[in-house]
């Protein structure tokens, strides 16, 4: 009688194992769907229409700013468009500016009145790093 419990213990916790690797496959499978189904770069680039002066829109793809490097004169409103399928930010170094966590497909902009170089970077994605060049 207790052997044939033990066999049932063991049958069962064979099966739970067995379920337990299921799940954590379809888990990854559907995860791997999401991330990797879904165009990034499809996201349009919105310009906000209340600006007349020149805009530089920007993206972001695929954890990296584009272009990473980009010259514009005084005057120039830089536009970043999240084209990434997770949230992602545009934080200045010296605290200028800062968008906040911004959705897929979401925008924001700084216009940049004063001449200079401008580095900025990402606090949610350290490798993620940009330079605005004002002139």
């Amino acid at each position: 009688m207790a052997e044939q419990k033990n066999e049932k213990v063991k049958k069962s916790n064979t099966t739970s194992w067995v379920i337990g690797i299921i799940v954590i496959i379809l888990v990854a499978l559907g995860a791997y769907y999401y991330y990797f189904s879904i165009p990034s770069a499809v996201v349009p680039v919105i310009t906000p229409p209340a600006f007349s002066g020149n805009v530089e829109n920007l993206r972001m793809l695929e954890f990296t700013y584009l272009p990473p490097t980009v010259t514009v004169s005084v005057g120039t409103m830089v536009n970043w468009t999240n084209g990434d399928k997770v949230p992602s930010d545009v934080v200045s170094n010296d605290g200028l500016f800062n968008s906040g966590s911004m959705a897929t497909g979401v925008s924001y902009n700084y216009v940049f009145t004063t001449a200079g170089t401008y580095d900025y970077h990402s606090s949610l994605h350290p490798t993620m790093k940009g330079k605005i060049i004002v002139q």
